[in-house]
């Protein structure tokens, strides 16, 4: 389907689409990623907000595939999914930020690679999808992290990255037991907005 200005006014409102976007399905990175940049906000299905300093679409969705829909709409040069995952390598531990060298999903055909320019060494693992948390199984050993975006971003995307704070770390400590308040998710998710923003800077001037 062609996307047409009626679909990203619908979706997007009246803003004009940077050459770079970043989506993220959580709230409280969306204000974070927007406070103290001078930006622009219009009212469609999705919070979406243009920062004309850096040509960046910021978009809020929601979880999972529906993310294929605002990709598909966005058409954007490059893309950074910044969001939360779980980890499934002791060498990555609840409070890191990590970065998606590859992603696969659990259910789907294909193993996609983040965009060329990203060269980060540090940090860098496999990350593997899921449509449900709680349904889906899958093998450890076949990922780093997991989440339920970073597929769908690398495959409907050019040039894709995720950046993810890790949350949970079922091999560790028990399923879903790190608390709202946990200083390493606090001090984590102060490095994983700057690393976005450094991320985010970097597009303006990273080769095409």
């Amino acid at each position: 389907m062609l996307v047409s200005d009626k679909v990203r006014n619908c979706f997007f409102g009246d803003l004009p689409i940077g050459s770079s976007a970043v989506i993220t399905p959580v709230e409280r990175i969306y204000r974070q990623l927007l406070e103290g940049n001078s930006y622009k906000t219009a009212a469609g299905w999705y919070k979406t907000a243009f920062l004309p300093d850096l040509d960046t679409t910021v978009v809020k969705t929601h979880q999972g595939r529906s993310v294929i829909d605002v990709l598909h709409a966005l058409q954007t040069k490059r893309t950074l999914h910044v969001g939360y995952c779980g980890s499934n390598n002791y060498d990555f531990p609840v409070g890191g930020v990590v970065f998606g060298s590859t992603a696969s999903h659990v259910r789907e055909p294909g193993d996609y690679p983040c965009g060329p320019e990203y060269t980060i060494s540090e940090n860098f693992g496999k990350v593997r999808s899921v449509d449900s948390i709680l349904l889906d199984e899958g093998n450890p050993a076949d990922s780093d992290f997991f989440d339920m975006e970073s597929y769908w971003v690398y495959r409907f995307s050019e040039r894709p990255l995720s950046i993810m704070l890790v949350t949970d770390s079922p091999i560790v400590e028990p399923f879903y037991d790190v608390r709202l308040g946990d200083l390493r998710v606090e001090y984590g998710f102060r490095k994983l907005i700057s690393t976005a923003r450094n991320m985010m800077e970097a597009t303006l001037w990273l080769s095409e």
